[in-house]
């Protein structure tokens, strides 16, 4: 594979993103690591690229698996909040109750629409939801613009995308913070050379982030 000792370190680093670990793995074994178990997907990596990765990592493998291959993120609130929190922190909460701020839940969002189709969201969710942005302090009115995804009947990858990228110059500290969880990522993309143009792919259907 090219880029090997780039992609060694991302493989290595607990802050690699959640759609980055997913292009790498998918390069190198398909779709079907997918439906590998933990420890064989561990191994496997262990064994092609002579590394150990974190359990930081291996946390978010799991949290890939949760959304691509499983409708739980957004049926099931045991698997939507452990999902965002992984997919902010990287920490090895995946298998524990952990609960996840407006930060993590509009970011886990967010990652969630570059990975796959959004789809609508339950109504335990919903309600966690309404219940986290009143404790800081929103009201309907001004809800992140990423987060209003969630309670559209039907919800498209493509608005969260289109949010994510709006230019306003007066964005909130939520949609600061996913701004720069974005250009982390971008800029994650960007290291491994043969893999650099795989952002352009995930915003296809958007116009294009000048970072």
């Amino acid at each position: 594979m090219q880029d090997t000792s780039e992609i060694k370190s991302a493989l290595q680093n607990p802050e690699t993103s959640a759609t980055l670990l997913n292009a790498i793995l998918t390069r190198q074994y398909g779709e079907q690591w997918l439906e590998w178990d933990l420890l064989t997907i561990y191994l496997e990596i262990k064994s092609d690229f002579r590394i150990d990765p974190p359990s930081e990592v291996i946390d978010k493998i799991a949290a890939i698996q949760v959304i691509m291959t499983s409708d739980a993120f957004f049926q099931r609130l045991d698997a939507f909040l452990p999902v965002c929190t992984t997919l902010n922190t990287g920490d090895p909460s995946f298998i524990a109750f952990d609960p996840a701020s407006v930060e993590e839940i509009v970011w886990g969002v967010s990652e969630v629409a570059l990975l796959r189709d959004i789809l609508p969201f339950s109504y335990a969710i919903k309600g966690y939801i309404k219940q986290v942005l009143r404790d800081d302090g929103y009201t309907e009115l001004n809800y992140p613009e990423a987060i209003k995804i969630v309670f559209d009947p039907t919800p498209t990858s493509k608005e969260v995308k289109q949010a994510m990228l709006a230019g306003d110059l007066n964005k909130t500290n939520v949609e600061q913070y996913v701004d720069e969880n974005l250009k982390d990522l971008i800029y994650q993309f960007n290291k491994i050379p043969s893999m650099s143009k795989i952002d352009d792919y995930i915003f296809k259907d958007v116009k294009q982030l000048e970072v």
